[in-house]
């Protein structure tokens, strides 16, 4: 005799409509007393095999339709024009993926991230759709870079499908290192000199840049990479309560600048204004 193992949904073939068609594989009572394990013969050995390809793919399509939807409630508005997610009682999008979703917001911009590569970069999302997930984001973070283009797509969905992940990562890797200069100083066409920053991360380091520049992204609606790592550098500083953080006028400052707007920073005990005098005298504000 023998037991069935639980149903699992088959892979979808329209995102909007998930079918709960089942697939069924027999478990073997079979056991190896001298280690108290299942023997498994070749049939249930292939039937495993099979049935884990077809978790995994239908794992990798609802990792997009997932994306999908985060991209949606992060970037869409209510008919007020309010964020999409306000209408949930959330502030933001990290409240909403930690209080609806019981997801990091870690996480819910590492998926948005991806996704949006497939919609703004050269990945094409009927490509790398069945593809596991490790692999499309090593491809979205080599269209991100402009590694991948639509010269050459087709090269880098061949690679990603007969080569492992390690190997890919590899070959990532290599074309990163070609295409990365070494220019320290540069001038632009207006006199202003600008400096070129290159520094070596490790791949959760990489991981974690990637998470803010995408978050940098959403705040200020903005693809520029200086102005997103200035952005996260502000978020940062305005956060250092130690004996190091810059003056409340310097952040202020950076702030106004990152975001396009007007600060007025005030002492609660003094009442006295400790940046934006100028700003408030014309706004009529003692």
């Amino acid at each position: 005799m023998s037991k069935k193992a639980g149903n699992l949904p088959a892979a979808p073939i329209d995102n909007d409509v998930i079918e709960a068609e089942t697939v069924e594989v027999e478990l073997p009572e079979r056991i190896n007393p001298k280690t108290n394990k299942k023997v498994f013969t070749k049939p249930e050995r292939d039937a495993h095999v099979s049935l884990l390809k077809d978790a995994v793919a239908y794992l990798n399509d609802r990792q997009f339709q997932v994306a999908c939807l985060l991209r949606d409630i992060a970037e869409g508005e209510c008919e007020d024009g309010n964020p999409f997610y306000t209408a949930y009682g959330y502030a933001d999008f990290k409240a909403f993926c930690e209080g609806e979703l019981e997801m990091s917001e870690r996480k819910g911009y590492y998926l948005l991230g991806v996704v949006k590569e497939t919609a703004n970069g050269a990945l094409s999302e009927d490509r790398v759709r069945s593809m596991p997930w490790t692999k499309v984001t090593l491809l979205a973070e080599a269209s991100k870079k402009k590694v991948l283009t639509d010269a050459n797509a087709e090269a880098w969905y061949s690679k990603a499908e007969s080569l492992s992940y390690r190997d890919l990562r590899k070959s990532l890797d290599s074309a990163l290192s070609s295409k990365v200069k070494t220019v320290q100083k540069k001038t632009t066409s207006s006199g202003e000199e600008i400096n070129i920053v290159r520094v070596g991360l490790f791949n959760d380091q990489y991981e974690n840049w990637q998470l803010a520049l995408q978050k940098a992204k959403v705040m200020t609606n903005s693809d520029s990479e200086s102005h997103l790592t200035d952005t996260i550098a502000t978020c940062f500083l305005s956060d250092c309560y130690d004996s190091k953080r810059d003056s409340v006028a310097t952040v202020c400052a950076r702030f106004e600048r990152s975001f396009g707007i007007k600060i007025v920073a005030i002492d609660p005990e003094s009442m006295s204004i400790l940046f934006g005098e100028d700003f408030a005298s014309n706004m009529n504000v003692e």
